[in-house]
Order: C-alpha cells, then sequence, then structure tokens
C-alpha cells in the first residue's frame, strides 16, 4: 500500500525490500518497524539516496576530501542536499562519527567547535548512520542504490563535479 501511495517510483523496490524483510528480523521490535514504515512517506528518493552514500564505507575519505576542499575554495552544498542532511539528522537516521567511533546525533552538542560556528556542511565529512538508520538500511537494501545516484548527491555535497586527486 505505502508503494502504491508513493509518487517517487524509484522508491518502491526499497520499499518493496523493506516490507519483505523487517518481518523477518527478530532484533526489529514492533514500535520500531511502525516508525520506520511512517517515514516511507516522509522520505523521498534523493533522501535514501543521500542516506545510502553517507553509509558507504567506501566513501569516508571521499566524503572527507570534499568537505575539505569545498571549504578551502568556499563552495557550498547543494540547498536540496542541505535540507536532506537536516532531515535525516533531525530524524537521527544520521549522525556524526566522533574520533572514537561512535555516532552521536547533530545537534546541540554540535552547535560550537572552537567557539566558531558548525554547521552540517562542516561535519558532512563525518556524517554516518546511527543505529536507526542502519536499520533501515539493512531492511530496505539501500546499499543497492546505483553508484550514479550516490555520485549525484557527491556532487551536490561539493557544489561541483569532483576530480579524484
Amino acid at each position: 500500500m505505502a508503494a502504491a501511495r508513493s509518487y517517487d517510483e524509484l522508491k518502491v523496490p526499497y520499499i518493496g525490500a523493506f516490507y519483505a524483510s523487517f518481518v523477518f528480523e527478530e532484533d526489529v521490535d514492533v514500535d520500531t518497524a511502525h516508525l520506520l514504515m511512517s517515514l516511507w512517506d516522509r522520505l523521498t528518493y534523493h533522501s535514501l539516496s543521500t542516506l545510502a552514500y553517507f553509509a558507504d564505507p567506501e566513501k569516508i575519505e571521499e566524503r572527507m576530501y570534499i568537505q575539505a576542499a569545498a571549504e578551502e575554495e568556499g563552495l557550498e552544498m547543494s540547498p536540496t542536499l542541505a535540507a536532506d542532511l537536516r532531515s535525516l539528522t533531525d530524524l537521527e537516521l544520521l549522525g556524526v562519527r566522533r574520533a572514537d567511533g561512535q555516532v552521536t546525533a547533530f545537534g546541540s552538542t554540535w552547535g560550537t567547535v572552537g567557539g566558531g560556528d558548525t554547521t552540517l556542511f562542516k561535519v558532512a565529512g563525518s556524517l554516518a548512520p546511527m543505529k536507526l538508520g542502519e536499520t533501515l538500511i539493512r531492511l530496505a537494501e539501500l546499499n543497492q542504490i546505483p553508484i550514479t545516484d550516490k555520485d549525484k548527491i557527491r556532487e551536490e555535497l561539493s557544489g561541483r563535479p569532483i576530480r579524484q586527486p
């Protein structure tokens, strides 16, 4: 039913994977399943691609490079990606990976670093899925999102196409 209501046809295979898998997951309780089901109407395919990009361990170094290069050159991420990142962090699907490897919520504790304002862009290289995000990624098989769609997120993050050194 959620797929039928969806305006974003690209989400349909991932919605199907989610519904086909969550009933067999012993570690997903009823409340978590209901919460994740309610998110499908709020998340666009772009949001899912964003979550998949920031969950991809092969893209960690790339994200750090993009963040550093963009800060140096004064570039900004696309407004669409900025809105998606705010939404994904507000929903606690994405958080910030600390030096000790733990992923914590992006919120008031990240408001300032060294007396300066810390925006999502300034920690974009450290964004990673939180527990709920990991569950959604696993159940919906978001690792299957095509690399071309992840590449679009990469370009939006930097404000321009990126050439790797």
